[in-house]
């Protein structure tokens, strides 16, 4: 099933100030939220709606995706092309954006890559901000991750659309770091695909609700935890899975 996510409050691109309450300037649908790529695949799609009562002008770009000790990073790239970069939707249309392959891809393995969407202003948004009263209009940004498979990836299928498509599995490992008086949780992904980590748990202490972050292939990420939790297990719905898994501490 197709999985569409309302993405409102992902990022702020820019704030028009007026005198008194809040806004969000728009409200875009997105779907899927967990593209990818296949191996044999010159193109994905990403459909985007305008729920909202004016037409958006949207700009899409394509970043690669990398992790180091300091957390995400961003790159330009030039392997994966979006079309169209720019896109003003009517409200209620769907648009379509193809994700085209542009060049070759790494052998046997995943790259990652972010899709940043962000909403320029308009005259006619700002005409319509200006009819609804004294208010802030906020300008949004939506980040969607994408993930891009080479030939001979080990992705478990043969034409993934979807990040639920994938069968492989990453392996992961964790353990707790103290560091000037502050614990944090470190997990690393030794195995060949991204880690989706979610609702997870230390013991009988909650880290996450929701989404705590990703872990790419071959990288180590951490969180800082609140209080002093101890023990173990540490719980995770990883990948979007159906069931919380137990991720083993590293030894």
């Amino acid at each position: 099933m197709v999985t569409a996510l309302r993405l409102l409050f992902l990022g702020l691109l820019a704030v028009w100030f007026f005198p008194g309450e809040t806004r969000a300037a728009s409200a875009v649908t997105i779907w899927p939220v967990n593209p990818v790529l296949g191996s044999a695949a010159p193109a994905a799609a990403l459909w985007l709606e305008n729920n909202d009562h004016h037409t958006v002008l949207l700009q899409i770009r394509v970043f690669r995706w990398t992790q180091d000790s300091t957390g995400d990073q961003y790159a330009d790239q030039t392997e994966i092309v979006a079309s169209p970069p720019m896109a003003s939707v009517a409200p209620g249309v769907r648009q379509l954006i193809r994700l085209i392959r542009a060049g070759s891809m790494l052998p046997n393995a995943e790259t990652a890559y972010r899709i940043i969407i962000d909403e320029i202003p308009t005259p006619e948004s700002r005409q319509a901000a200006a009819k609804s009263g004294p208010q802030i209009a906020i300008q949004l940004r939506y980040s969607v991750p994408l993930f891009v498979y080479g030939t001979g990836a080990p992705t478990g299928t043969s034409a993934p659309t979807m990040a639920s498509d994938i069968k492989e599995q990453p392996t992961l490992h964790w353990h707790v770091e103290t560091r000037n008086g502050r614990r944090f949780l470190d997990v690393a992904n030794t195995g060949h695909i991204h880690a989706q980590l979610s609702q997870v748990s230390l013991g009988k202490t909650t880290v996450s609700t929701g989404l705590l972050g990703y872990v790419l292939p071959g990288r180590t990420m951490e969180w800082p935890l609140a209080g002093n939790p101890g023990g173990e297990p540490l719980q995770a719905v990883v990948n979007g899975g159906l069931k919380h898994e137990t991720i083993p501490a590293q030894q």
